[in-house]
């Protein structure tokens, strides 16, 4: 009995130790910035790493994404981001509310048009309660944590100036 509960415990500690060293040897190459050269999904044609490795979106491109539940076509405007072909006022008196939507493939609304993302039910809604214009500025990329969405804002608050 002891001595198949030591195998067993043997082979968890095994198991365990090289689970643990592929973690960090995964961890290791990717912070060596060997996460380059991995590849983008199939809908590279909208995606772009800059200049400090941060994926963004190009601008005034276009992709197909087909999944098992969606075929989406993904367009980006000439700002770079995922919205109508309009250009953004940047003056205020253009509008009367700008929002920033800033986050991830969630708020970029993957598997789905863009006229069904949350953001833009949400600039819908707005616009119709307020009785103005309401423009929410769809600057979301999937894959974006917390560190790339400010540094976006970071690059980009002068520039869109929301309310």
């Amino acid at each position: 009995m002891h001595a198949a509960r030591g195998r067993l415990l043997r082979f968890a500690s095994s198991a365990l130790a090289a689970g643990v060293v592929s973690v960090a040897l995964l961890e290791i190459l990717l912070r060596a910035g060997l996460y380059g050269a991995l590849p983008i999904p199939i809908e590279a044609p909208v995606f772009a790493m800059d200049a400090p490795g941060r994926l963004r979106l190009r601008p005034n491109a276009s992709a197909r994404s087909r999944g098992g539940e969606w075929d989406v076509r993904y367009v980006t405007n000439a700002e770079g981001l995922r919205d109508v072909k309009r250009g953004y006022a940047l003056d205020a008196a253009h509008f009367s509310f700008r929002v920033l939507g800033i986050g991830d493939s969630f708020t970029f609304g993957w598997g789905v048009p863009i006229e069904a993302s949350y953001l833009a039910w949400a600039e819908r809604t707005l616009t119709i309660r307020s009785n103005g214009t309401v423009e929410i500025v769809k600057a979301a990329v999937p894959g974006w944590g917390p560190t790339d969405e400010m540094d976006w804002l970071r690059e980009n608050w002068d520039r869109w100036r929301p309310n």
